[in-house]
């Protein structure tokens, strides 16, 4: 149907009954804008939930949800290291860059750390510490000046 609507050039308001009142067709039109909207978003949602990287010539793909924390390597600048809860992986890219992709998802506890705040488990101020599990396995540090915005992120995500 839509391939045949492009061949002849057929709009989508061609489909809108104008036999109504204005309002009534402003209405069908502001609705079916918002349902293509919804439409939109979920597709480009299902898209964004692995994160995309290359590995000896490889694209490896990773849940959102696995990824705990990335951190800069300290042995090549250019390397940074991605750690998930199952695996921990040296990939090339930049801590600013994933950054400036993901900031509602990820915060810069550190110069070297990007966390992923979905996947917190606790934050010990005294210590400067993030918790990834309640065995304290994984964990990486938080930056002083860092440490009070990240009390009220976490503060504002608990119900």
């Amino acid at each position: 149907m839509s391939l045949v609507a492009l061949r002849s050039r057929i709009k989508p308001t061609d489909y809108i009954v104008k036999t109504s009142e204005f309002n009534d067709i402003m209405e069908a039109v502001r609705h079916n804008i918002g349902v293509t909207l919804k439409d939109l978003e979920s597709q480009n949602n299902k898209r964004n939930d692995y994160f995309l990287y290359k590995l000896r010539g490889i694209y490896q793909k990773v849940n959102y949800k696995e990824i705990l924390f990335f951190e800069t390597s300290l042995s090549d600048s250019k390397k940074i290291i991605l750690h998930s809860k199952n695996k921990i992986v040296p990939i090339t890219g930049s801590l600013k860059k994933i950054e400036s992709y993901h900031k509602k998802s990820f915060f810069r506890c550190h110069h070297s750390f990007l966390v992923n705040l979905d996947n917190v488990y606790a934050f010990n101020r005294q210590q400067l510490q993030i918790y990834f599990d309640t065995s304290c396995k994984f964990s990486c540090p938080v930056s002083v000046r860092k440490a009070r915005e990240l009390t009220k992120i976490l503060k504002s995500k608990t119900p």
